[in-house]
């Protein structure tokens, strides 16, 4: 373990290598260098390195609780003072240094929003936005800005110096090569970025992390630890089941020496202890999961609880035809969400329309509804009725619509979860590439449940709406034909 991090700086050793000349000094003197003392953090070895190296992109690929996004922070916010120097003799830079975070959904901002204000020294900041997630350091001269991925056109327009992406492996490929990839490409700006994130199977997150193995791209440089290579979460007890017994009363520094052998040994696998508290996540998750999640693994559909997405996609969107049966899917809008209209051919088994809105009256709903419903030659309709959804059954049903409704209570929703998986599984459903769809199918995956268990959701801040809209409309289909029946103790494992 480090000391004192020379890295990151006693400030005063900083300011002097950013001073060669009387005019710096003033300007220096005007900004207030000094005040950015970041001596408090303390990197592990491995974080060490990957403070270390510079590339114009960063990955770290690791296991949960290893420290990605505190060393993102900090490899952000010990380059601040290097960077106004440099902009300042670029010239005409407003602001003169710019930083992006940006995560999957606005929820996830939070935590990292946090950190960032207590751990940027106060003295240095002009202004804290709360309603923007904005941070402005030294007179507006450096900003800081929270940015989320769910509508990448608005992730556009700006020149960064500085970009972390987090949880990179749950933001779509399109987030990042047609808005966020341009803005480090801007003249004058440093445009460099750091990805972290558990890997999520093998998407573009895992090809950036592959360029940046070998030496094959110096544009790219990565690294992959799993959650046991963090010193920091092998406790004493921990280390004396490695090492044996340790002095009664071990000094900090024994103590962090203990620990860091303790990962490297488990790196080398010359030791097959991990620390307690990953031990027993292990004993509580299905061993893909576990590998992807701590073990910081590649692998695909880990831990989906949808496999096989992408091999379903075919098609497109098709108009009704004469003679067809159809069954639609309807997952009406609770507070901020969406409501969803699936519509599949009951022959074919395949998803011919799908409809998504948001923010219309209710009888605007039902009205689309039961039009979609008629113009699919009076497609049966299988509606939430949870809540405010049972009255909407009832008017679209006195609308003479073929309709049932399905009241979601906890084991309803996992029974609907589950025919849907399985008939992803099995191919036995089919559907047009619908970005919105596939994202919310590959995001949905197993959770911690209080008890140990698990439970299976859309992370926080993604929608599943599509999801159950499709679900409702997979259990119409399999309700007419042979839909294979599920069997509570295939999937008691995850429950």
């Amino acid at each position: 373990m480090l000391g004192k991090c020379k890295l990151l700086g006693n400030y005063q050793t900083v300011t002097n290598s950013l001073l060669s000349n009387k005019s710096e000094k003033e300007a220096f003197q005007s900004t207030n260098l000094a005040v950015w003392d970041l001596s408090a953090y303390r990197p592990h070895p491995y974080q060490a390195q990957f403070h270390q190296a510079r590339a114009k992109i960063k990955v770290l690929a690791c296991g949960r609780r290893w420290g990605k996004d505190r060393a993102s922070i900090y490899d952000v916010l010990q380059r601040i003072p290097d960077l106004i120097r440099r902009n300042r003799k670029v010239g005409g830079l407003v602001p003169l240094v710019h930083v992006w975070y940006v995560a999957p959904t606005y929820a996830m901002t939070q935590q990292m929003w946090r950190e960032y204000k207590q751990f940027i020294p106060r003295r240095a900041i002009t202004s804290v936005r709360e309603s923007q997630r904005k941070i402005e350091l030294f007179d507006g001269q450096a900003v800081i800005e929270m940015k989320t991925a769910m509508q990448p056109e608005r992730l556009v327009s700006v020149g960064l110096d500085l970009l972390v992406v987090t949880e990179a492996g749950l933001i779509d490929e399109e987030s990042w090569t047609q808005s966020l990839r341009p803005t480090l490409s801007s003249p004058g700006r440093l445009g460099e970025a750091i990805f972290n994130g558990t890997p999520k199977g093998k998407n573009w997150f895992y090809r950036l992390f592959l360029r940046g193995q070998g030496g094959g791209d110096s544009g790219v440089h990565s690294w992959n630890y799993p959650s046991w290579g963090s010193p920091l979460l092998w406790t004493r007890k921990d280390a004396e089941g490695v090492l044996g017994q340790l002095p009664h009363l071990p000094s900090p520094r024994q103590l962090e020496e203990a620990q860091r052998r303790c990962a490297e040994m488990a790196l080398a696998g010359e030791t097959p202890v991990i620390p307690e508290e990953i031990e027993r996540a292990k004993q509580d998750m299905p061993e893909q999961l576990f590998r992807q999640e701590y073990g910081a693994e590649f692998l695909e559909d880990a831990g989906s609880v949808f496999r096989g997405v992408e091999a379903c996609v075919q098609g497109e969107m098709q108009a009704p035809q004469p003679g067809s049966a159809y069954v639609m899917g309807v997952d009406l809008a609770k507070q901020h969400d969406y409501s969803v209209i699936v519509v599949a051919d009951a022959g074919s088994r395949a998803v011919v329309h799908f409809d998504r809105f948001s923010h219309l009256d209710w009888p605007v709903q039902k009205a689309r509804i039961i039009e979609t419903s008629r113009r699919y030659n009076n497609a049966i309709a299988y509606i939430d009725a949870t809540g405010l959804g049972d009255p909407i059954v009832d008017d679209v049903r006195a609308a003479d619509v073929p309709v049932h409704g399905v009241k979601f209570s906890a084991e309803k929703k996992r029974d609907l979860v589950n025919r849907l998986s399985i008939n992803i599984e099995q191919r036995r459903i089919s559907y047009p590439r619908i970005e919105q769809l596939l994202n919310e199918l590959k995001a949905y995956a197993y959770a911690g449940a209080p008890g140990g268990a698990l439970k299976t959701s859309a992370p926080s801040g993604f929608y599943d709406d599509s999801v159950m809209a499709l679900a409702l409309c997979v259990s119409g289909l399999d309700a007419l034909g042979s839909g294979e029946r599920l069997s509570p103790e295939k999937y008691s494992r995850f429950m």
